[in-house]
């Protein structure tokens, strides 16, 4: 009888114990496991935070804030300039061509954040950095010429300014790429 008495205490010791403290069912929620999940809050966009601007133009490009007549000056493609989220937005709402065609270009660490704070994200989903453009040339001339044909027409006038541009230069100078940029963009490149 000693077997059997102790066969039913293990098989009591392994059964789930009832106390007064645990009736639920529900598993518990782990506290390591919540402070995992949740993610860094990118910090709140103010207008007095400064981002560098760089201007995809081909050659000098000046805007001028018709609010408060503050003026900035590009020399080149790819210069940068310091500029604030404020005037960033009165770019957006004064010159919003200035976006639509990509003839300049938020750069840095809250690139992205800022682009979508000002709600101007959506002109730049082909198009990122002033890099994107030269890295064009690098592709073979059929695969440079499908990837601008999905360009809309400020950023298919920015790539043949360019193509011209480093063709002036010496550095473009394969004709099939030439031709290929010609035909995606629309304009001839001399």
């Amino acid at each position: 009888m000693d077997t059997n008495e102790t066969n039913i205490t293990a098989a009591e010791n392994d059964a789930p114990k009832k106390t007064s403290k645990s009736t639920s069912s529900k598993p518990k929620k782990s506290t390591s496991a919540t402070k995992t999940e949740k993610k860094p809050q990118p910090k709140p966009i103010k207008d007095t935070d400064v981002v560098d601007v760089k201007s995809c133009c081909v050659g000098k490009f000046i805007w001028k804030s018709p609010k408060t007549g503050y003026k900035i000056i590009w020399d080149e493609f790819g210069t940068s300039n310091p500029m604030t989220v404020a005037d960033l937005r009165d770019m957006r709402n004064g010159s919003r061509k200035c976006f639509e065609n990509n003839w300049v270009v938020i750069e840095g660490d809250r690139a992205e954040d800022v682009l979508k704070f000002l709600q101007i994200d959506k002109y730049y989903k082909d198009f990122s950095s002033v890099d994107d453009v030269d890295t064009i040339f690098d592709y073979e001339p059929d695969e440079a010429e499908a990837i601008v044909k999905k360009f809309g027409p400020g950023l298919k006038e920015l790539v043949a300014r360019r193509a011209a541009a480093l063709k002036d230069e010496g550095t473009l100078d394969s004709v099939k790429m030439l031709n290929a940029i010609e035909k995606a963009t629309g304009y001839k490149i001399v």
